[in-house]
């Protein structure tokens, strides 16, 4: 196979009580070669509880030891070869 490998990430957040979770997929024409996420709260501590790839995406959602709101944005990084 020969060709010029392009790649690109893309992002989704979401915001929600105590385990906030998203999905950032890749668009069409990509595939996705890996991801990651991170997770933020006003308070208290928080751990990513899954990360992992989902269809032609990557899924991650988190969880905080107090009953709060938190927020994640969750990364995937796609690439094509043209």
């Amino acid at each position: 196979m020969s060709g010029t490998l392009r790649a690109n990430y893309v992002t989704a957040s979401n915001t929600a009580f105590r385990w906030p979770s998203a999905t950032a997929t890749c668009p069409a024409g990509t595939v996705i070669a890996g991801g990651g996420g991170s997770c933020t709260s006003s308070v208290g501590w928080m751990f990513l509880n899954a990360s992992q790839p989902s269809g032609n995406g990557w899924y991650a959602s988190c969880d905080t030891e107090k009953k709060v709101t938190a927020s994640i944005t969750v990364f995937a990084l796609c690439h094509s070869i043209q």
